[in-house]
Parts: C-alpha cells; sequence; structure tokens
C-alpha cells in the first residue's frame, strides 16, 4: 500500500490545482446553465411568437452572451480534468487516493458532458435564430420601414445641404473681404473651411436616390410585396426621387463651384511702383522693391532696410513694412 506521505501530496496537488478548476466547472453548473436556460426560452418562445427581427436579435444576443458562460464552465471542467491527470500520472500517486480520485474524475467527466450538451442545444437555437432574424429583416413591414426611410431622407439631406450652402456661401464672401484687405491668414482659413466640404459624386451626377432606390429593390423580392406598398414605391419613384436628385444636384454643383472659385482666389502682390513711392525710394529702385516684395514679412523687413540704406533713406526694416501696411499695400 502506499504510504500517508503519498496520500498526502496527492491530495494537496489535488486541492491546489485541480479544486479551483473544478469549482469553477461546478458553479457554472449552478448559475450558468440555468441562465441559459432561461435565454432558450425566450429565444424559443419569440420564434413561435413570430416576434420582429429586431426583437429576435436582441434575444439572440442574450443568448450568445449566455452561452459564453457555459462554454468557460465547459473550459474549466476541462482543465481540472487534464490537472488530475498530471496530478496522478504516477501510479502509485494514483493508487495513494485511487477512490477520491476516481470520484472526482466522475464529476468532472459528467460536468463536462452536461456543459457540453447544453452548449450544442443553444447553438443550434441560435443559429435558427440567426435564420429567422434574417429572414425577418427581409419581411414587407422591414423593407416598407426601410423604404420610408429612405424617401423621407432626402429632406433632411437637402435641408443639410442648403445650411452647407449658406455657410459656404458666408466664407467666400468673407475669403474675398480677406483678399481686399490683403489678410493672408484671414483667406486661409476661409479657403479651408470652403475645402472642408465633402462633395459626393452620386449628388453631383444627380443620382444619389436613384441609386439608393435601385439597391434597394435588388434587395427584395418586389413579388412578395403587397399591391398596395408597390404602387406606394412606383409613386415614389415618379416623383420623390428624381425631385430629391434634382435639388441635390443643383446644391451640390453650387457647392463645387464655390469650391473653385475660393480656391483660385489670391492676394495680389503689391504695385512695386506704389510701394516705392511709399516708402520714398527714387524710382530707379522699383526692380528691388519688386523682388523684395515677393519675400515673407521677416525676410521683407530686412530686405527693405538694406535697400533703404542704398537709398539714402533712414529707417529700419520695421518701419518700412508699417509704411507699406499703412498705405494698404501689404
Amino acid at each position: 500500500m502506499a504510504d500517508a506521505e503519498a496520500r498526502k501530496r496527492v491530495h494537496k496537488e489535488i486541492q491546489d490545482k485541480v479544486k479551483p478548476a473544478a469549482d469553477n466547472a461546478f458553479k457554472g453548473i449552478a448559475k450558468a446553465v440555468p441562465e441559459l436556460a432561461k435565454a432558450m426560452k425566450k429565444v424559443d418562445d419569440a420564434i413561435k411568437k413570430g416576434e420582429s427581427a429586431d426583437l429576435l436579435q436582441t434575444y439572440r444576443r442574450e443568448l450568445v452572451i449566455k452561452l459564453r458562460a457555459v462554454s468557460d464552465a465547459r473550459g474549466s471542467a476541462i482543465d481540472a480534468l487534464e490537472a488530475l491527470e498530471k496530478a496522478t500520472a504516477d501510479d502509485d500517486d494514483f493508487e495513494a487516493d485511487s477512490d477520491e480520485i476516481e470520484e472526482l474524475k466522475k464529476k468532472l467527466t459528467k460536468a463536462r458532458e452536461l456543459l457540453a450538451d447544453q452548449i450544442v442545444k443553444g447553438k443550434k437555437l441560435e443559429d435558427g435564430a440567426r435564420a429567422v432574424a434574417e429572414e425577418g429583416d427581409k419581411t414587407e413591414k422591414t423593407a416598407h420601414r426601410e423604404w420610408d426611410t429612405m424617401m423621407t431622407l432626402f429632406e433632411r439631406q437637402t435641408a443639410s445641404l442648403n445650411n452647407v450652402l449658406k455657410r459656404m456661401r458666408e466664407a467666400q464672401k468673407a475669403a474675398e473681404a480677406a483678399v481686399k484687405s490683403r489678410d493672408a491668414g484671414a483667406l486661409k482659413t476661409h479657403q479651408e473651411t470652403v475645402a472642408h466640404f465633402p462633395l459626393n459624386d452620386d449628388v453631383l451626377k444627380g443620382k444619389l436616390l436613384l441609386k439608393r432606390t435601385n439597391e434597394f429593390l435588388s434587395k427584395y423580392d418586389l413579388d412578395s410585396f403587397s399591391k398596395a406598398f408597390v404602387e406606394e414605391m412606383a409613386k415614389d419613384r415618379a416623383t420623390t426621387v428624381g425631385e430629391y436628385d434634382k435639388r441635390g444636384q443643383t446644391l451640390e454643383q453650387e457647392a463645387k463651384k464655390i469650391q473653385g472659385d475660393v480656391a483660385k482666389l489670391e492676394i495680389e502682390p503689391p504695385d512695386a511702383v506704389k510701394a516705392t513711392a511709399a516708402l520714398g525710394f527714387k524710382a530707379n529702385f522699383i526692380a528691388k522693391v519688386q523682388a523684395a516684395l515677393k519675400l515673407d514679412e521677416g525676410k521683407l523687413a530686412k530686405a527693405l532696410e538694406d535697400i533703404a540704406k542704398q537709398a539714402g533713406v533712414k529707417a529700419t526694416g520695421k518701419e518700412l513694412v508699417e509704411k507699406l501696411k499703412k498705405a494698404k499695400l501689404l
């Protein structure tokens, strides 16, 4: 017979490495399995009652979450069984406490199989619920809701586009004003604002709602719909679709034109002749002033100061730049 030390060692190994995983498995049977059963019943009842696809998808999601908990419990049972095999791999260790080992293995095996059965049942029902929900998504009720949403969407989009255009027109005026005032920073800001609006190629072509309508019609079997719904769609296609696309195209084309016009705006280089006179330089310095005016403000001040020295004018570069600004030449 195996000695007491071996029995003690095996018992400790089981307590430390097998029992924690086993407890998780048994807790899963006590809690996760009943919760899964409730979720399964809810899904099964919803299928039998013909609940909406949206509601069925909600129940199915709950079922998936409960299935995950049962799957975790089964994983714990498998981990416990593997740990038990390692702890008793030696024949002497197994013999040291064979009754306890056999009893625990029997419980864990039963737990593993029970949990596996629940997972199979749950997944089968989950697959069925998914199929029913997907089929439900193609019912006339769902299709009608989608059609109505699509038809009414154009009113909101047109209003939104009108608001965007209003802001673009305001930005265009501000950009033009910035050109007149020679405010490069403001011009850049307004150009970026206008350029930020994304143009839609389908709207520009006057085919956005038409495209969406065709996509909708290709997704459903129109022969399965009621006569009233088919007639409603025909009426909308003859009125709303064309009206929206025409209005949307007009607005989008204006937006595109504004973008192009604003992008072309630029502040003309200062008049070198007027600038030379304003600075108090003689006409023979016009060419040098013209070259200096092409520089950024930091370099401009230094260049004008150098020209001033050559022209015999006493002034700092900063003072000369201010002169040009006061004369509205910069």
